[in-house]
């Protein structure tokens, strides 16, 4: 999955960051060339998201002029792709399944009481940052092994209960 992610989204990162040097070296202070120098690096590293959040405010108006800000997303998702396959290999060598998967749910639980709490009251720390995002990429994660687990002694498979709850909340 990571492999062909990376096949997929490097080279349009090379040739987006390399197109908007090429033309900002036509447009752009040097100033503002040095800020692009370091979102560039950062982008490359996939940091860019730790770099905009210590350099600027995302719901700022002077943020639509940073032509690589789009790029913070691919700096979220490369910190997870990371994180995830440590943290769950870590609990799996001391925990049961069962167990590791609770922490997991946690561990979401935490991540979106952060979110809340950050979009009130540091917003861009609640939008750069991992820690209000986890949720998110947990929720993808659970959803995809669900079908994994195992039916329960009514032949019934959680990825089916989970199926039915998501429609009837989809209904409220």
């Amino acid at each position: 999955f990571c492999e062909r992610r990376v096949r997929r989204i490097v080279p349009s990162m090379l040739v987006a960051i390399g197109l908007t040097i090429i033309a900002a070296s036509f447009i752009l202070s040097l100033e503002a060339m040095t800020r692009l120098g370091h979102s560039a690096a950062s982008s490359l590293l996939f940091a860019a998201n730790i770099y905009f959040f210590n350099t600027s405010n995302y719901f700022a108006a002077e943020t639509a002029s940073q032509p690589l800000v789009h790029l913070w997303s691919l700096g979220v998702e490369a910190q997870f792709y990371v994180l995830w396959p440590l943290m769950v290999l870590g609990m799996l060598k001391i925990l049961p399944m069962a167990r590791a998967w609770i922490i997991i749910a946690v561990l979401g639980v935490i991540s979106l009481a952060s979110s809340v709490y950050l979009a009130s009251h540091y917003a861009t720390a609640a939008y750069y940052l991992i820690p209000s995002r986890l949720f998110e990429f947990l929720l993808g994660a659970g959803i995809f092994w669900l079908p994994t687990l195992k039916a329960d002694e009514n032949g019934k498979s959680i990825a089916d209960s989970c199926l039915l709850g998501g429609l009837v909340m989809i209904g409220l």
